[in-house]
C-alpha cells in the first residue's frame, strides 16, 4: 500500500517537473541573479565585487531615482484612474442594447489585442513633430504641438498607455454588469431609486472585487511599463519620462553598471510585493466563496 502511495506520489511530481523547470529558469533564477547582483559592484564584461547594500544606499541618496520614482508613481495613478473611468463608463455604455452593439465592443477592444511595440511605433509616427497629428492640426491652420517635448511627455505617454488599457478595465467590468441580477434592479426602482442612486447602491457594490482585481493588475503592469515610454521618448527628453523601468535599463545597458542597474530593480519589487499578495489574497477569498 506504501508502495503504491509513494508511486503514485512521484508520478505526480514527475507531470509538473517540466512547469517547475520552466519556472526556475524565467522567474526563479533570474531573481536570485538580480538580487546577487545587485549586492556586487559589477559593470559589464567586468568582475563582479561584493559590496553589500552599498548600491542601495547610493541609490536612494540619489536624487535620479527620487525624481524617477515620483514620474512613476504619478504616470502610474493617473493611468489607472483614467483607464478605469474611461472603461467603466464604456462598459455600461456597452451594456445597454443598441444597435451594432457587438461590432463596437469588437472595435473597442482592438487596442488591448495589439502588441504594445506595435502600438509605440503608431504612435511616434502620429507625435513626432512632422506626423499625423500635426499634420492635422496644420490643415486647420493650428500651430504644430512638440508632443514628445519636455513639456507633454509624460503626459502622452500616459495617454497612449491609457488608450491600450482601458479595454482590459471595460471587459473585465461589462462582464461583471452581466453577472448582476436584473431583479436587484427592479427591487431598487420599486422602491423609488434613481438611475444615480441604482449605480451607488446596486452596481458599484457589485462591482467591487472585479475593479480591485483590475485596478491591482492593472497597477502592476503599467508601474512596470517600458516598451511604449522607451520607444517613444527613450527616457527623454532628458530625464522627462525617465520612469524605473527605463531608469533600470538605461543604468544597467546604457551606463554598463548591472549593480545598480539590479539595486533599482529589487527596489521596484518591493512595491509589488504587497500588491501581489494582497491581490493572491483577495483572488484565494473570492474562490472560496
Amino acid at each position: 500500500m506504501a508502495s503504491k502511495i509513494a508511486t503514485k506520489n512521484l508520478t505526480s511530481y514527475l507531470w509538473i517537473a517540466p512547469v517547475l523547470l520552466v519556472i526556475t529558469a524565467l522567474v526563479l533564477f533570474p531573481f536570485f541573479w538580480t538580487l546577487w547582483t545587485s549586492l556586487h559592484a559589477k559593470l559589464i564584461g567586468g568582475e563582479a565585487t561584493f559590496v553589500g547594500l552599498t548600491n542601495f544606499k547610493d541609490i536612494l541618496t540619489s536624487g535620479t531615482f527620487t525624481s524617477s520614482f515620483v514620474k512613476t508613481l504619478l504616470y502610474t495613478a493617473s493611468a489607472i484612474i483614467l483607464k478605469l473611468l474611461i472603461g467603466m463608463a464604456a462598459a455600461l455604455a456597452l451594456n445597454r442594447p443598441f444597435k451594432g452593439r457587438n461590432i463596437v465592443r469588437g472595435w473597442l477592444f482592438i487596442p488591448w489585442t495589439l502588441p504594445k511595440f506595435a502600438v509605440a511605433i503608431i504612435f511616434l509616427w502620429l507625435l513626432r513633430f512632422g506626423g499625423g497629428i500635426n499634420l492635422m492640426l496644420g490643415e486647420l491652420g493650428a500651430s504644430p504641438i512638440f508632443w514628445l517635448g519636455p513639456d507633454h511627455a509624460l503626459t502622452v505617454v500616459m495617454a497612449v498607455n491609457v488608450w491600450k488599457g482601458f479595454p482590459f478595465f471595460m471587459v473585465g467590468i461589462l462582464a461583471g454588469l452581466q453577472a448582476i441580477p436584473q431583479d436587484l434592479y427592479d427591487a431598487s426602482a420599486v422602491d423609488g431609486a434613481s438611475s444615480l442612486q441604482q449605480f451607488a447602491h446596486v452596481t458599484l457594490p457589485a462591482l467591487k472585487d472585479i475593479v480591485l482585481v483590475l485596478s491591482c493588475l492593472s497597477t502592476i503592469w503599467t508601474f512596470s511599463e517600458f516598451d511604449i515610454v522607451f520607444i517613444l521618448t527613450g527616457g527623454g527628453p532628458g530625464t522627462a519620462t525617465e520612469i524605473l523601468p527605463v531608469l533600470t535599463y538605461l543604468t544597467a545597458f546604457r551606463r554598463y553598471d548591472l549593480g545598480k542597474g539590479s539595486a533599482i530593480a529589487v527596489l521596484s519589487l518591493f512595491f509589488f510585493l504587497p500588491l501581489i499578495f494582497w491581490l493572491v489574497k483577495l483572488i484565494s477569498k473570492e474562490a472560496e466563496v
